[in-house]
């Protein structure tokens, strides 16, 4: 008899192949100018585009009660899942660091719980037909700003 969890890593890495097999990449528009796009409608300055480590889209955008704008950067999942690229991403950019992804927001950079919900929403889109991989948003608060749930 197999153990469970033999079953579900077995089931997990099929997922995982159907999702790189079924992700579609190319009809995706840039995640940094839809989030840019975004807080921008909700009243916040966007600083001008730019391209960070690994050529990954980013920018700055004002807080309310924050004296420095906060950096945010938009990663593939695959990108930023790969060991050693969070503690190079941490040693550039600096300050406080929130991750979002799928909705939900944490205050550190938990693999684990981004590995669930990337599970959760590729069954949820073989389900339904759509296949879609949000991408991870880094956020960086300057020293001095506590970080805020803003997305």
């Amino acid at each position: 008899m197999i153990p469970r969890f033999g079953l579900f890593t077995a089931a997990a890495l099929v997922l995982f192949v159907l999702l790189g097999i079924f992700h579609r990449e190319a009809a995706a528009p840039d995640p940094a100018a839809v989030l840019a796009a975004r807080l921008r409608a909700e009243g916040h300055t966007i600083s001008k585009p730019r391209r960070t480590l690994w050529d990954t889209p980013g920018f700055a955008f004002s807080v309310a009660d924050c004296p420095a704008p906060v950096e945010a950067v938009a990663f593939d999942f695959d990108e930023i899942a790969g060991p050693g690229i969070m503690p190079a991403v941490q040693a550039v950019e600096g300050g406080k660091m929130q991750v979002s992804y799928g909705g939900q927001t944490f205050d550190s950079f938990d693999r684990g719980a981004l590995y669930r919900l990337r599970l959760g929403n590729g069954a949820a889109g073989l389900l339904h037909g759509r296949l879609v991989d949000p991408p991870v948003i880094l956020l960086f608060w300057p020293v001095g700003c506590a970080p805020k749930d803003i997305l």
